[in-house]
């Protein structure tokens, strides 16, 4: 039988800047400064079977923090996620909002040290807030880069129900080359790869996701082939002024499929 796996990253937000404090959870992924806004239009080609006809428009604050994330399909509005920000010494505090009813929140509670290293985070939902049902800890550093931390994910009763393990791997200039989520369900050991590549500018170019379990599927994407459906590959290209990039692309054995193009406004200076 096959294992689903559902395709979920942040490539319909980010401009992917891959900062040392990237690949957190949640919206501090993508911190986009001097933009206010991207329009992101899914090709609209018939995929796995249905028409990818999403939009998915995304306005950030001046600090480059994303605020509100409206989802159309067929140009229908699907859904519209709203996110505030309070700041203290030593903690970032975010609250998430589905259509801007509170019965639908969360709250990301990110905790740093005195360096503005992670050092801990911790998910709410605000229909439970006995305790979190996620928990980010054990971060470890190596030269102010960040070389891995746990994910604890807690059931209904308040116990660690499952742990990921998340390392990273840099290049000589100091990027992530290598992002690598290693999970232990009920002492299953799977681990899911995320390989990202750069051209001479610095811009990334490429990004693999691909899970050691070999029959598993990604749902969400094209994969790379009929054999290798736990692999899916994207590019992008036609990098504007700024370095953004404003179209991808889905890579597969048999070459490109055109998956988006978006369309971005800076703030005026």
């Amino acid at each position: 039988m096959k294992k689903v796996f559902f395709l979920v990253f942040f490539l319909t937000l980010s401009m992917y800047s891959l900062s040392q404090e990237a690949f957190i959870v949640g919206s501090l992924d993508n911190k986009n400064k001097n933009v206010s806004e991207i329009t992101e239009r899914l090709s609209g080609k018939r995929i796995l079977g249905h028409f990818s006809r999403w939009t998915y428009k995304s306005f950030f604050n001046n600090d480059g923090y994303i605020i509100r994330q409206i989802n159309f399909y067929n140009n229908k509005q699907r859904a519209d996620f709203r996110y505030n920000y309070f700041f203290s010494d030593s903690a970032l505090i975010i609250a998430s909002f589905l259509y801007s009813d509170t019965t639908d929140c969360l709250h990301f509670n990110y905790y740093f040290d005195s360096l503005g290293k992670y050092n801990l985070f911790e998910i709410y939902s605000i229909r439970n807030l006995d305790f979190p049902f996620m928990i980010g800890n054990e971060f470890a550093y190596k030269n102010n880069l960040l070389l891995s931390y746990n994910i604890n994910t807690i059931n209904i009763k308040g116990e660690p129900s499952s742990i990921d393990t998340i390392k990273f791997q840099y290049d000589s200039l100091g990027r992530i080359n290598r992002r690598s989520i290693i999970s232990n369900i009920e002492n299953v050991i799977s681990t899911e790869n995320f390989t990202f590549f750069y051209d001479v500018h610095g811009r990334l170019t490429d990004y693999i996701q691909e899970s050691s379990d070999s029959v598993g599927i990604y749902l969400g994407g094209v994969v790379w082939s009929e054999e290798r459906e736990n692999k899916v590959h994207f590019r992008f290209s036609n990098f504007d002024k700024y370095d953004n990039w404003r179209k991808s692309y889905y890579v597969t054995e048999k070459g490109e499929i055109f998956r988006s193009k978006r369309k971005i406004m800076y703030n005026k200076k």
